[in-house]
């Protein structure tokens, strides 16, 4: 069993939501970073989606197709994890 409970399930999603939205671009411009961040930031679905929404894609069909393939990695990842019969705890 990878979280043993409701808390420490909590904090992990607060952890990855914050590191994403920070990687993303959404606290601060990313484009104005230099180094391994701003490569890092690609790899963000929060990237893909500041970029579409503040209008600074050029081509924002490509935002739109990157968070959709996204879209469809989370639900097969999601489907492969919890189609599995296992035992949850309830903590």
């Amino acid at each position: 069993q990878l979280i043993s409970s409701k808390q420490a399930l909590a904090t992990l999603s607060g952890c990855i939501t914050s590191i994403g939205a920070l990687l993303g671009g959404a606290w601060f411009p990313i484009d104005e970073t230099a180094g391994m961040l701003k490569y890092l930031s690609y790899i963000t679905p929060q990237y893909w989606y500041v970029g579409f929404m503040s209008g600074e894609a050029e081509q924002p069909v490509i935002n739109i197709c990157v968070l959709i393939l996204y879209t469809l990695l989370i639900m097969l990842a999601s489907a492969a994890l919890f189609g599995r019969k296992s035992v949850v705890s309830k903590a």
